[in-house]
């Protein structure tokens, strides 16, 4: 969601700033961005391919940075919920042990235990492992 309102709120900016430039820069014959161009732009042919060319390269770099801007956000995002999720699985380690040995009808012996809390924690190692 914010997302959409952070890629709407771009388009709009950039849409503005070319009408803006069309009604303003056009009329005297200047290119969107100031830059070095290897040709003479003044004829109209060359002047609209430069032109447009500066407009359409401005919203690829609208597409690139609403990209870049929203994906670390959201990995970050994503990597502090894992370690969330992984911290709620070691403090409930213990309880989960017991749970799950209470579950067993038959009388659990310590080896098997031991080997229940190494099956658990050797789970939220490899949890933990992808998180990176």
């Amino acid at each position: 969601r914010m997302n959409r309102c952070y890629i709407t709120m771009h388009l709009f900016t950039i849409t503005t700033l070319t009408i803006a430039s069309i009604l303003r820069d056009v009329p005297k014959g200047q290119l969107y961005y100031k830059a070095w161009i290897p040709f003479n732009y003044t004829a109209p042919a060359r002047f609209w391919s430069a032109y447009i060319h500066q407009v359409i390269a401005h919203y690829f770099d609208l597409c690139m940075h609403a990209g870049y801007d929203t994906l670390a956000p959201g990995m970050m995002i994503h990597a502090c919920a894992q370690f969330a999720i992984l911290g709620h699985r070691f403090r409930n380690l213990p309880s989960s042990v017991q749970k799950h040995s209470g579950q067993i009808q038959e009388k659990i012996d310590s080896k098997e235990l031991v080997a229940m809390e190494k099956e658990k924690l050797k789970k939220c190692i490899e949890h933990h492992l992808q998180i990176f």
